[in-house]
């Protein structure tokens, strides 16, 4: 039973070591607000690249420029990717937990990849497609606001023995970080 305690909590101090680097955005832009999604991202500069077959955490602050249109609100942060034509993709974004001491939030991310132009690609937080040419991409991330508040996960008692077990809601945030990995299969 201790070894199985010594496990978990070698894993969660592991999570909230792997939450705290990352790539972040060292120039404030927190009170930059764009009503376009072509538009934001042609005038944002990406805080960083994102490599194939690899992962990156990106954190969303209050240093990061906001996106403000009817159907999505919210701070954002761009990365980049390389893409040649016809080349199979898949892109994952992952919110990660601010679950130490009793915060218990994350951001609800929603995830665009576009060309150079601003047009988008593909949509969602699970992409899977080729790319139409060969050249630079961008992924926008939107910490999306609509859903502040909401419930959007669960933590479960992880004591598998324990009686009664209990869940800890999740609630979405404005700002906090996400995890992008970007593969080609």
């Amino acid at each position: 039973m201790n070894n199985v305690k010594y496990i978990l909590a070698s894993a969660i101090f592991s999570m909230a070591l792997a939450g705290c680097a990352g790539i972040k955005r060292d120039n404030y832009a927190g009170n930059i607000v764009y009503t376009n999604l072509k538009v934001a991202k042609t005038s944002t500069h990406a805080i960083g690249e994102v490599k194939s077959n690899d992962f990156k955490n990106i954190k969303i602050s209050e240093k990061s420029p906001t996106l403000d249109t009817p159907q999505l609100k919210g701070r954002y942060e761009i990365v980049n990717i390389k893409g040649e034509k016809g080349s199979s993709f898949n892109i994952v974004t992952i919110p990660i937990c601010d679950c130490l001491g009793f915060r218990k939030w994350m951001i609800s991310p929603h995830t665009f990849l576009l060309d150079s132009e601003g047009e988008i690609i593909s949509s969602g937080n699970m992409m899977n497609g080729a790319f139409p040419s060969s050249g630079d991409f961008s992924v926008l991330i939107v910490a999306n606001i609509l859903n502040e508040g909401n419930v959007v996960g669960k933590i479960v008692d992880p004591i598998v023995l324990a009686p009664g077990r209990f869940a800890i809601p999740i609630k979405s945030h404005p700002t906090g970080i996400v995890q992008i990995k970007f593969n080609r299969p």
